[in-house]
């Protein structure tokens, strides 16, 4: 559960929507293991980070901004391990 929260986590940048730009990559809180990567769907306007789509922009916080997504992510190491225990997610 540590890697899955920590993963939602991008430290030491404040980053709101303007600056976003296609395929831009994060290392992410869990020690890096897995990045984001931003991806920018040009028909409809709408920005995604991996498979979750910003639902909520730009909401300044006290130490940096947060993004509202409309699904957890879970880094790619965690789903193997959860495979391997014979459990299918989605």
């Amino acid at each position: 559960l540590p890697d899955v929260l920590l993963y939602h986590v991008v430290e030491r940048i404040t980053l709101y929507s303007i600056g976003m730009r296609h395929t831009l990559t994060f290392h992410t809180a869990d020690q890096g293991r897995d990045n984001l990567m931003v991806l920018e769907d040009f028909a409809t306007g709408d920005i995604m980070v991996n498979t979750a789509k910003i639902v909520k922009k730009d909401i300044s916080a006290t130490n940096g901004v947060i993004h509202v997504i409309d699904e957890v992510l879970v880094p790619a190491r965690v789903l193997l391990k959860i495979e391997e225990q014979g459990i299918t997610i989605g």
